[in-house]
């Protein structure tokens, strides 16, 4: 991917032994998550046979600082598919919009699928008053477009806004900012719940999502001031008034106690929820720690669900991650783990920091998590075990936790393998002002057949180092139908070049098409200024149009010179084998992946000539599980999978 390569002072690896709880600060950097973390003791290989898609991308507005955007994979970017309209909420760039605070809201929409775009729009929220002062500034805001009236333009159609604002003199979060503003400019109506003993404390939301186009959710987790999570989830539900023309939202508690960690600081990383296509079947997902875990020291994830519209929820249900079955090697998640490095005695599990929820068309929920060893229940190559609450992230899996039951019961799938972990941003590498892990991301086709999945990675082989500073966008798909990866992980940033530094995206939960065997995904990110890599000062948002082919070589075999065979014998407890067939002659490099995208074999096959050729693997040294074996000759790849008993 073509950057603009500024110099970054190498920041420290995470300390081994920092363990730090949930922290809220008056600063900009406020109601920041520190995640814990370990050192990268073990960087895998990544195959370089990577797939790439081309993506648009286009300059849409500006917002005041880096910070909008940050913390997490969040909701501001939404894609309505019926209006061919895009729309991305933000903070305002207030100095230059002449509006009163950065805690001002304004919007970039574009109702022509993206290639056009009226930016910075508004403002839809502008607070006379500062910090202390009701409504408050707001900040990380999130939105959805929606059309409760059938309406066949986007000027008719609506918007909905999530989000927190400062109401305390003591600096930190207390409203809970919900809104519906008219997408031609003429209505905005804005609420925000002050925060109190009855209400609750909302803290930063990333969970808000369209149950249908006349009912909106939000969720946000209850504090007792600051710092500290109480036991309640806040489930706002928001119905279309047309009476109003607004939504109007109503509030449920629902009960989670969590656990602590050694410091008593209540355990909690993430939240989101997500509905069936019907809207009442839906799911919340914590991602934190609960007392009745069968292992101490872990995150995993908790889920509720509801089968009538949110109206009641289930008690909570912990998924253990070390027995999820994991559907391509037909071994446990730990097993898959396991294998990967002999010196690693791994005996637990844990989620990473940030995650998504959505749920497919047959109202089965899919979650998307990192995966790594616990570090305080594994023994790495140098015989050292990390903290309570923390990751060695030098493993490190982008794994689908999902059900086929409706969630009685759950399984796995690794669909990609990130090169690093966590990347940082600011002008001093050795303090940053935001670090950022892969940030997973879920979307879904119209149809509910295809889940997306995406995430942030940097290619280690051009930037060098370990950290995750240069992220690229990373998909893969789920084919609910054919229940398959048909093509793999695409890198869909590959050919974009930016005049700045990407800090990680958005990506919005819609997918569109799918259209000419092709799915069309949506991605905002923000660009740094690549002289000062300030995030204090204004950024440039960046709108990338990413198209995700659904069919095995549809790139390839359109100048594909060349077939292969299925593996035989498939399994195999030794030797494999694969018939190349080839139409002129030409070089050939092979290389075999396990499935955590590391390199097990790789090697040159020289010039083959035209005509047929029997290509063999020795898999006998091979650890049982899933293969891939990529055959690549000028410019194209074709890939086979083969199973090591």
């Amino acid at each position: 991917m073509k950057k603009l390569l500024f110099l970054f002072i190498c920041f420290s690896f995470w300390n081994l032994n920092a363990q730090q709880p949930l922290r809220y600060s008056g600063q900009e950097k406020e109601v920041s998550i520190t995640k814990p973390t370990t050192e990268l003791d073990y960087t895998p290989s990544k195959s370089s046979f990577s797939k790439t898609s081309s993506s648009i991308s286009t300059p849409i507005g500006q917002a005041p600082n880096g910070f909008g955007c940050a913390f997490g994979p969040l909701k501001p970017l939404s894609a309505h598919e019926g209006l061919n309209s895009i729309a991305m909420i933000h903070r305002s760039d207030f100095n230059t919009n002449g509006d009163n605070s950065n805690g001002s809201l304004r919007y970039d929409i574009s109702t022509d699928g993206g290639t056009t775009w009226n930016t910075n729009v508004g403002p839809i929220y502008n607070p006379a008053g500062g910090t202390g002062v009701y409504p408050g500034p707001s900040r990380y805001p999130n939105a959805i477009l929606f059309n409760p009236n059938g309406a066949s333009s986007a000027s008719n159609a609506f918007m909905a806004l999530w989000g927190t604002t400062y109401l305390n003199q003591n600096n930190w979060y207390g409203g809970q900012l919900m809104g519906t503003h008219k997408l031609d400019n003429s209505d905005i109506k804005i609420r925000v719940d002050s925060s109190s003993a009855e209400m609750g404390y909302p803290t930063v939301s990333k969970a808000f999502w369209k149950a249908t186009e006349t009912t909106i959710f939000g969720v946000n987790m209850n504090h007792n001031d600051a710092t500290s999570y109480s036991d309640t989830i806040m489930v706002y539900k928001g119905v279309w008034d047309n009476t109003n023309d607004s939504l109007g939202f109503t509030k449920t508690d629902v009960y989670l106690p969590l656990g602590t960690n050694s410091n008593g600081d209540v355990v909690y990383a993430d939240f989101k929820v997500a509905f069936d296509l019907t809207g009442q079947i839906g799911y919340i997902l914590v991602i934190g720690y609960s007392t009745s875990y069968p292992v101490y020291g872990l995150y995993h994830p908790i889920i509720f669900k509801t089968t009538d519209g949110g109206n009641t929820w289930s008690a909570p249900q912990n998924i253990n991650l070390n027995t999820l079955q994991e559907t391509i090697s037909n071994m446990t998640l730990l097993k898959n783990y396991q294998d990967v490095d002999s010196t690693w005695t791994i005996t637990d599990l844990s989620t990473a920091f940030d995650g998504d929820i959505t749920v497919d068309k047959n109202g089965n929920p899919h979650i998307f998590v990192n995966i790594c060893p616990a570090a305080i229940s594994t023994i790495t190559g140098n015989g050292n075990t990390g903290n309570e609450f923390s990751i060695y992230s030098g493993i490190n899996g982008m794994v689908d936790i999902y059900s086929t039951d409706g969630g009685a019961t759950y399984k796995s799938m690794i669909v990609g393998s990130p090169q690093s972990f966590r990347g940082s941003f600011g002008t001093d590498p050795s303090n940053p002002d935001v670090t950022e892990d892969n940030r997973p991301h879920l979307s879904r086709s119209g149809d509910g057949r295809y889940i997306v999945y995406s995430w942030f990675d940097t290619d280690l082989s051009i930037w060098g180092g370990t950290d995750n500073n240069f992220p690229d966008w990373w998909a893969n798909v789920y084919d609910v139908d054919l229940q398959s990866t048909p093509i793999g992980a695409i890198n869909m940033t590959d050919d974009i070049s930016n005049s700045g530094v990407n800090t990680f995206g958005n990506v919005a939960p819609e997918a569109w098409g799918p259209t000419n065997n092709k799915l069309r995904l949506h991605c905002v990110n923000q660009i740094l200024d690549p002289n000062t890599n300030d995030f204090y000062a204004p950024t440039q948002m960046n709108y990338l149009a990413g198209d995700y082919p659904l069919f095995i070589g549809i790139r390839e075999e359109e100048n594909a010179h060349f077939n292969i065979s299925d593996c035989f014998p498939n399994p195999t407890r030794s030797i494999v084998s694969l018939r190349l067939e080839l139409d002129f002659s030409s070089d050939f490099d092979l290389v075999v992946t396990n499935y955590l995208g590391q390199i097990i074999e790789s090697r040159e096959l020289g010039k083959l000539q035209l005509g047929q050729h029997k290509i063999e693997i020795d898999a006998s040294n091979f650890a049982s599980g899933m293969y891939t074996v990529t055959l690549q000759s000028e410019g194209v790849q074709l890939s086979k999978k083969f199973i090591v008993e």
